[in-house]
């Protein structure tokens, strides 16, 4: 800023003297303010959590709905029950460790996200 205020004041000598046959010293002086703050009519009041909150909630269980949906189709395409069944792993035990897991993650996310909402204190977990 300095070097084109320098650059600035040589120019507006130079114009002075040799245009117009001035003779004194020209100096430009500036300032600086703050830029004023208008108070926004749009947005005012405006809580991105509680108008887009719920959108960046279900996201996470939906992935692990994917997932453990992805985890099952594979078992059926390598036909992980039928071996379980001729090893003599019934059907009930089977489902009951399905059920027990996906509860388990599911559990965990959901203790997860009520943590990190009381940390960053959303108005719903409070």
């Amino acid at each position: 800023m300095t070097l084109k205020l320098q650059v600035d004041d040589i120019l507006a000598n130079f114009v002075s003297t040799h245009r117009h046959g001035l003779s004194y010293k020209r100096q430009i002086i500036v300032s600086q303010e703050e830029y004023p703050k208008v108070t926004s009519r749009i947005v005012k009041g405006y809580d991105v959590m509680s108008a887009q909150g719920s959108f960046y909630f279900i996201i996470p269980p939906i992935f692990t709905f994917l997932f453990f949906t992805n985890e099952m189709l594979k078992e059926k395409e390598l036909k992980l029950r039928q071996y379980m069944q001729v090893v003599g792993v019934s059907t009930w035990v089977y489902w009951l460790s399905w059920v027990l897991t996906i509860g388990g993650v599911c559990l965990f996310q959901a203790f997860l996200m009520a943590l990190c909402g009381v940390v960053f204190q959303f108005e719903f977990f409070l």
